[in-house]
């Protein structure tokens, strides 16, 4: 999957499951948390959705602010760590 895709999947997640907001205009780069978007509830959920979406593990400790809080640095994380047949 490339990173549009992955990006794309993870918008209308955050879009749909946690903010209840489908038509919401979620830029790449809008901040999630710090924007007030979602909490950190919700990136907890986020957390499994990449591991059943994107067959990704992110550990709990990873699973922070600075590295959870755009569409962009999510997708980047998502794929680097992308299995190689993926």
């Amino acid at each position: 999957m490339d990173e549009d895709q992955i990006r794309d999947a993870l918008r209308r997640y955050v879009r749909e499951e946690l903010m209840g907001e489908p038509s919401y205009p979620l830029g790449d780069d809008e901040p999630l948390i710090t924007g007030g978007l979602i909490d950190s509830f919700c990136v907890a959920h986020l957390g499994v959705f990449i591991e059943t979406e994107f067959d990704v593990y992110i550990p709990d400790a990873d699973l922070t602010v600075e590295n959870m809080d755009t569409i962009a640095s999510i997708a980047r994380r998502v794929r680097a760590d992308e299995q190689p047949d993926s």
